[in-house]
């Protein structure tokens, strides 16, 4: 059941995602905490904490920052970790396979 809610397009998560994207700070914030497993103490008076608490994105828990929930987490785990995966196919794509490029430089002859 938690596998189709976590598949399932829909505008509560869609905001999530959005709000993430548009705000670098917050997105690296998230980042720490979800990918890289660090714990960073809360504080209601740094602003990127503020909005992540105040979009619901991020609350305190025994003084730790932590995600709000045990789904939001999983969403963003997943995002993030696809957003990874598709950067480096392309990146891996384009350094090994493209005919266009010599040197890591574009070859203006063979365009």
């Amino acid at each position: 059941m938690l596998r189709v809610a976590l598949n399932e397009k829909n505008t509560l998560f869609d905001s999530l995602i959005k709000n993430l994207e548009n705000d670098e700070k917050l997105y690296s914030l998230i980042e720490k905490i979800v990918i890289a497993g660090e714990s960073i103490e809360f504080n209601r008076y740094e602003p990127t904490m503020d909005k992540g608490d105040v979009y619901g994105i991020i609350r305190c828990k025994n003084g730790k920052t932590i995600v709000h929930n045990k789904i939001f987490e999983r969403i963003i785990y997943d995002y993030m970790i696809a957003k990874k995966r598709v950067a480096g196919l392309i990146s891996l794509k384009y350094e090994t396979e493209s005919r266009f490029m010599e040197n890591g430089a574009l070859n203006m002859v063979t365009v």
